[in-house]
C-alpha cells in the first residue's frame, strides 16, 4: 500500500466546516421531494413532505385551497404512522394514524373521517390491546366546525323502564 497517498495535514476547522456543509445538505427538505395529491378539479388535496430528522408532515387542504388539518409521523424513541384512503374525487377518505409511545405493548389508533371536500367529519380512538369493553369500543369524537374542535360523542344513559 502507498503511504504517501494516505497522508495528508487537513486542519480540524476545514474538517468541521466540511462535516457541517455535508450534514446539512443531506438532512435539506427539497421541494422536489415532496408528493402531492390532487383533487379531479386540478387542486391539492394533500401533500406529503420527505422524511426528515426522524419526522415526516402531510397537510390537508379543502377545494378552495386553504390547510385544514396537518398530520406529523414520527420515528424516533416511538413510532406515529399514518395510512390514508381516497374518494374518488381526489379528496382524503380517511387517515388512520397508528402510534406505539416508547416501544409499549400498546398501540393507539385514530381514525379521522373526511367528506368529499376533505372537511373533517369524525375521529375514533382505539387502545390495543384492549383492557375492558370501553377499550374496545373506543371513544367518538366529532369536529365542530365553530369551535374548531373535536367534541366528544357522549352516550345517554336512560333510566331502566319498568312495566307493570
Amino acid at each position: 500500500m502507498n503511504r504517501n497517498l494516505i497522508r495528508c495535514k487537513i486542519p480540524v476547522t476545514t474538517v468541521l466546516m466540511l462535516f457541517c456543509i455535508l450534514s446539512t445538505a443531506a438532512f435539506t427538505k427539497n421541494a422536489a421531494d415532496t408528493t402531492f395529491y390532487y383533487f379531479t378539479n386540478g387542486s391539492i388535496s394533500m401533500y406529503e413532505t420527505p422524511w426528515l430528522a426522524g419526522r415526516k408532515t402531510y397537510e390537508i387542504f379543502n377545494c378552495k385551497g386553504k390547510s385544514i388539518y396537518r398530520i406529523e409521523n414520527t420515528h424516533q424513541s416511538f413510532t406515529v404512522f399514518t395510512t390514508f384512503t381516497f374518494h374518488d374525487n381526489g379528496a382524503v377518505n380517511t387517515a388512520l394514524t397508528r402510534t406505539n409511545p416508547d416501544a409499549s405493548i400498546y398501540t393507539y389508533e385514530s381514525r379521522i373521517q373526511f367528506d368529499r371536500s376533505n372537511s373533517t367529519l369524525s375521529m375514533q380512538n382505539t387502545q390495543t390491546p384492549q383492557e375492558s369493553v370501553v377499550h374496545a369500543m373506543g371513544e367518538t369524537y366529532l369536529w365542530h366546525s365553530e369551535k374548531i374542535a373535536w367534541i366528544k360523542q357522549e352516550v345517554i344513559r336512560c333510566a331502566p323502564v319498568t312495566f307493570e
